[in-house]
Parts: C-alpha cells; structure tokens; sequence
C-alpha cells in the first residue's frame, strides 16, 4: 500500500451518519466505534437537529473549552483538541468498548467530528448529560464537580451557579491560597461563597442504602481501573446533582442517563433525596508537566485512583430506610 492509499481515522463507511451539525458540514471521526454507543441508547443523528453553534461558551474548569447543550439539554457538544483530541483518536476504540457497557458511570461519547472551516473551525465530540432535565416542580438541590481533592467543588445551589473565583499560585494578580480567611480583606464575596463551597464538596458525604452503596462502589472501582490502567489517563471528575421531593413524589423524577438512575434516599421524615451522577473528562493522559504534580496531587488523592472502592470520587455512607 503507497502512502497514498493510507486511510485517515475519520469515518471510512460509505454513507456517515452525521453529515452537517449547526448547518456546518462535518467529518467524522472513528465512527464505526461510537456507533456502537448509540445503538446502546438507541439514537442516531437527529439528537443533533436544532443544535446552534452561537450558543458555545467556556465550559468553566482549567481546560476552558467551549460547550453547548442540545435543544432538550441531553446532549452536549464540547470542543475538543491537543492532547485530547489526540487521545481520542487513539483510545477511541477502547473506550467506545467499555463506554457501551451496561454497567459503566462515563458518560458515552456519541460523535466526534470536524469543522474544516468557518467561524467554528475545529474538533468536538457529542456526549450525554449526566443530568437529566428536571419538570417545572423540581430543582436541584445542589450539584457538585468531585474529584476527591480540594479541587473538589459545588457548581450550584438551589439552581443558582456558584460563581467560579480561582487564586492560582501562578497568579500574581490575586492573593494566594493562604488568604483564603474570612477576614481577609483581599476575598470577594463571591470569593468566600465559592471557597466554603469547595470546603463542603470535599467534606459532604451521601447517604443511600446498603445495596446501592455496593452497586455504584462497584461500578465506580471498574471505571476507574479502567482509566487507570487501559486509558491511562487522569484527572476526570464525578458531576453529580440532588433532588429533594416529598415522600410519594419519586415516581415524577425523570430517569437519569445511566442504569439505575436516580437513587433514591431517605434524608427527612417525608424528605427523600435522589442522585444523579456521572464520570466526565478522562481524556487527559500522562504528561511530563502531569507527571511533575504527582506528589503534591495523590496527596489530595486527586490522581491516586488505587483507593479502596471507589478512587476518592464519591464518598457514600449506608443509611437506613
């Protein structure tokens, strides 16, 4: 075979599922192995219709790249490139393999495609919500980004977004970590509401019964020592969101994007809290700049996922029901 002949990874069948997303024509990438996720969840191209790129916008976070959720928010497209994007080139077919699997917490890429041109030139993959949409009489309770670290944090309360304020050590723009006191007269407001916030999501645990504590510690454990050992990549994190409803009221929750979803809890004499949770963002490998932090990070347990159970990611204690 010259080198003329050599095919590239996108998608070498001869009709693609996906030809335009947001009226921009696309290529894609490996889609023989994400087909196999959609199948799983029995979509195809159409979750994609009405999609508008106008609507991305960063998705927060220290990668910063733009996000936008479909028209009935089950769906998200995020940019995607670098080393990402090089990593999901290559581990696609692996992790499309463990991705279509009943009993996985990752959140299933469904697309990956290219923009060659235009005002959203650039690669980007699809991939359910965690968080499924909620009817009008519900809200959520608090949702939490967790990692099992002090980069652990609450993105919302009450439906209201907890405002992100960083101090990076790298900043000399704002004090750093150690004037994180409430009597620092260098912290914002909105400052000490986002570091209590971080102080919480690292110290709060979740109270289900004994069965599901059993059923996710096992999912979660084989999530991670697949990332950790066939991916090998780190730094993913666990979305995961609670709902408050009256005893009796359960059965009007929508059900989540995995198995199972939501569980349920009882937290109040006629208060039940149900749980919706995902692992996101484990496209990022070891680096040598990544391999630099390890000390200081499997401190924290950020990136030491041979933990008992469940990596640190989520903290579940039994209670009785």
């Amino acid at each position: 075979m010259s080198g003329e002949d050599v095919e590239s990874p996108r998608a070498q069948q001869p009709e693609q599922s996906l030809k335009t997303v947001g009226g921009f024509d696309v290529s894609l990438f490996n889609d023989e192995h994400f087909a196999k996720c959609r199948q799983l969840l029995g979509i195809d191209a159409s979750i994609l219709d009405g999609f508008q790129f106008g609507e991305l916008a960063a998705g927060g976070g220290k990668g910063g790249d733009v996000m936008a959720f479909t028209a009935d928010r089950k769906y998200i497209v995020k940019g995607v490139g670098g080393d990402d994007q090089q990593a999901l080139l290559d581990l696609a077919e692996v992790l499309c393999d463990h991705m279509s699997q009943t009993e996985t917490l990752l959140s299933k890429m469904l697309f990956h495609f290219e923009i060659s041109d235009g005002p959203h030139e650039g690669c980007y993959f699809v991939m359910n919500n965690c968080l499924p949409s909620l009817p009008d009489k519900f809200q959520w309770d608090e949702t939490f980004d967790l990692k099992g670290c002090c980069d652990d944090k609450v993105l919302s309360r009450k439906g209201q977004r907890i405002t992100e304020v960083h101090k990076r050590c790298f900043s000399f723009l704002t004090c750093w970590y150690g004037c994180d006191l409430a009597c620092c007269i260098c912290n914002s407001p909105e400052r000490q509401e986002y570091f209590e916030g971080k102080k919480y999501a690292l110290s709060t645990k979740f109270s289900v019964d004994a069965k599901t504590k059993q059923y996710v510690d096992k999912v979660i454990a084989a999530d991670c020592d697949f990332l950790s050992k066939t991916t090998v990549t780190m730094d993913y994190s666990m979305i995961l969101g609670t709902v408050k409803c009256a005893k009796g009221e359960e059965d009007q929750l929508p059900k989540g994007a995995f198995p199972n979803q939501p569980f349920l809890a009882y937290t109040g004499e006629d208060e039940i809290t149900a749980y919706y949770f995902g692992i996101i963002d484990f496209l990022q490998r070891w680096t040598a700049t990544k391999k630099v932090r390890l000390p200081s990070h499997a401190a924290l347990h950020l990136l030491d996922h041979h933990m008992p159970a469940h990596g640190g990611l989520l903290r579940l204690i039994c209670c009785s029901t």
